[in-house]
């Protein structure tokens, strides 16, 4: 038997790329369309930040505590320099970079916290940051360097997973890895068969990763859930197939403790892009599936208190899909990307991160933050 180790971390870089091109796609599409779609283009997003001056990269990760503090995370290769890390800080006045260390040796970054006194960068290293400086911490055993789907609730309250692809009679299985960190030590378990693709967390005793069964052409999406005890398979009423070619299951926990699975269908239309979108629903005691709608992509979701954001295009209302697609004067019309969401506790504004190109023939593309609603 070959056994390969592998952080879903490098499989969702991949998807960050796919998602790049997938985007250019997206934008040459939209051009075609423009002049019909933009009657209903909600004109909310606002560019936040373009590091443009950095040299071409993205940023996969974004978390935010308040109007006044949130992070970033990804990817830059500065002119003549070695990839590094890019992590960003918001303070409610702009966006400055964070210096990891050697952030070429750090790899890419993904940012993840609970609390402004609790943010954690995950690379070939850990780090904490309590509110006045970084703190090294060891990363778990087995596991590979940029794991991207961190859950922390604590600083003695750390989730991560990883992968390992087993090639066996022809067919192809995973082994997903889950490590909590309690202050001290990790501790892991493994679920056999199930390919991980991301983690969310209602609270300590809710804590929900997400993937499928059968990592194949016709891949269905399958959960567990760790209840304080252990992880219990969850019994989901509407486990659809899933364009497993463009994207993977994502998860995110809502503020009411409710639970979002956030994915696409095959695009029968336009073969080369994602959609429609669908969502399952867990609201603690029941699961809802909304109807799929070809606004919404899996290129990252995030909850409020309403419903869902899928993408910076869709978000279900509760009763329907309502459009949110960036104007076409967006970037000046130049194509983006977007591959993750994040909601800005006590707000109603929406924080995405991604990529964006410009002006054709330029370099690119460059690490992008934009939002939806007023930032401070």
């Amino acid at each position: 038997m070959r056994n390969v180790r592998l952080s879903f971390g490098t499989l969702r870089h991949a998807r960050a790329v796919i998602a790049a091109a997938i985007g250019l796609l997206l934008a040459w599409q939209m051009s075609a369309n423009a002049g019909a779609s933009q009657a209903a283009a909600n004109p909310g997003w606002q560019l936040s930040f373009s590091a443009t001056g950095t040299g071409p990269g993205t940023l996969t990760s974004v978390v935010a505590f308040g109007p006044r503090n949130a992070w970033a995370a990804g990817t830059v290769t500065p002119p003549s320099r070695p990839t590094s890390a890019l992590v960003l800080h918001w303070n409610g006045a702009s966006w400055t970079r964070v210096r990891v260390g050697q952030s070429s040796a750090f790899g890419p970054a993904t940012v993840a916290g609970s609390s402004r006194t609790n943010v954690w960068l995950f690379g070939s290293w850990l780090l904490h940051w309590d509110g006045r400086r970084w703190h090294k911490v060891p990363a778990p055993t087995g596991i590979s360097a940029g794991e991207l789907s961190p859950v922390v609730l604590g600083p003695a309250n750390v989730w991560m997973y990883g992968l390992r692809f087993h090639h066996s009679l022809g067919k192809k299985q995973c082994i997903s890895t889950i490590w909590h960190w309690n202050g001290r030590r990790w501790r892991s378990w493994s679920k056999a068969k199930f390919c991980a693709t991301d983690l969310a967390a209602a609270s300590a005793t809710s804590v929900w990763l997400v993937g499928d069964r059968s990592p194949d052409a016709k891949s269905t999406i399958a959960a567990f859930r760790w209840n304080g005890t252990s992880w219990v398979t969850q019994t989901m009423p509407h486990p659809p197939s899933y364009n497993v070619l463009f994207t993977l299951p994502d998860i995110t926990a809502g503020p009411a403790g409710d639970i979002w699975i956030g994915d696409d269908t095959a695009n029968t239309t336009f073969p080369q892009a994602q959609g429609p979108g669908f969502a399952l629903h867990f609201t603690g005691h029941q699961w809802m599936k909304t109807p799929p709608s070809p606004l919404a992509a899996n290129n990252g979701i995030a909850a409020n208190r309403h419903g869902l954001w899928m993408g910076p295009d869709a978000q279900w209302n509760g009763h329907a899909w309502v459009d949110t697609t960036p104007a076409p004067s967006f970037n000046s019309g130049q194509p983006y990307s977007v591959t993750a969401l994040a909601r800005i506790p006590g707000s109603a504004t929406i924080l995405a991160v991604g990529t964006r190109w410009r002006a054709t023939g330029s370099a690119g593309p460059f690490p992008m933050i934009a939002s939806h609603g007023a930032l401070p």
